[in-house]
């Protein structure tokens, strides 16, 4: 009897799996789509953040830029380093791992925090995700202030190689929004998640090249750097700005890293994303 039960289910558990497919990749379709909804959501999330606030988001870009004067001659010194060199790399450095964090310990957060919206109204998941890099991005444009700042007291310009931020920018996107869909779903089912991810990236803060220059290392730069994913999506942003082009690992690596989260993306979206509102 048993035997019997069981082999009547598994057709019906690939049946169930046969048609996960179209329906996870309709929700990204309709999620990107609905370019209007994610985007008023976003605008929406920083007026309410600011609301009655005479700078709004700069106040953000102000804090960015104190802590850039600050670090930056402090910091010059330390490593030895020439202050028109230093600024505009730590500048970037700053201005890019920040918006990196944020994508990745909001997105823990991202189905979480529209649990009420989920559970009344049907909306595509991936529509929550696009919101928080929507978000994340226009709070990045607000803080690229400080950098022109910097470029301008410091003779950095735009050269052709600025051009490949481009493409840069749309691989570090695509591979935010695919790791960003996975972890909102593991947060969602194992809320300690994004507090154990937020404590390793604060480890990994110290040992990208953000406060400190590649050359600095030396003979173990090897081990600290080409093994460093974070280091290769952040050079391929920061490279052009600073007018030359990413090497060719930066490349390699930040595409080969998109592709493959790309793929844990779909097979972990197929499997789960019909449970993603009884987790909540």
């Amino acid at each position: 009897m048993t035997d019997t039960s069981e082999a009547a289910r598994a057709p019906a558990a690939r049946d169930f799996a046969w048609r996960s497919w179209p329906r996870a990749i309709a929700d990204l379709k309709d999620g990107l789509a609905s370019r209007a909804l994610w985007s008023s959501m976003g605008w929406q999330d920083i007026r309410q953040r600011y609301r009655r606030s005479m700078l709004g988001p700069f106040w953000l870009t102000l804090s960015m830029g104190l802590m850039v004067g600050g670090m930056g001659v402090i910091y010059a010194a330390i490593f030895n380093q020439p202050v028109e060199r230093y600024m505009p790399h730590l500048t970037l450095g700053l201005l890019f791992w920040n918006y990196l964090t944020s994508l990745i310990n909001e997105s823990g957060t991202t189905f979480v925090m529209a649990e009420h919206v989920i559970k009344q109204i049907r909306i595509p998941y991936s529509v929550y995700l696009l919101r928080t890099i929507w978000r994340n991005t226009l709070i990045l444009a607000h803080n690229f202030v400080v950098f022109v700042i910097v470029a301008v007291v410091f003779g950095v310009y735009p050269t052709w190689a600025t051009l490949l931020f481009i493409p840069a920018f749309a691989v570090f996107v695509l591979t935010s929004f695919a790791v960003g869909l996975v972890f909102g779903m593991i947060s969602a089912r194992f809320r300690d998640i994004p507090q154990i991810i937020a404590s390793l990236l604060q480890v990994v803060f110290f040992i990208t090249p953000i406060l400190w220059t590649p050359d600095t290392l030396q003979g173990r730069r090897a081990i600290l750097i080409e093994w460093n994913p974070f280091w290769h999506f952040l050079e391929i942003l920061r490279a052009p700005w600073l007018g030359h082009a990413p090497s060719a690992l930066n490349w390699i690596v930040s595409l080969s890293l998109c592709g493959l989260s790309w793929l844990i993306m779909l097979v972990f979206f197929r499997r789960f994303r019909s449970r993603i509102s009884f987790w909540l």
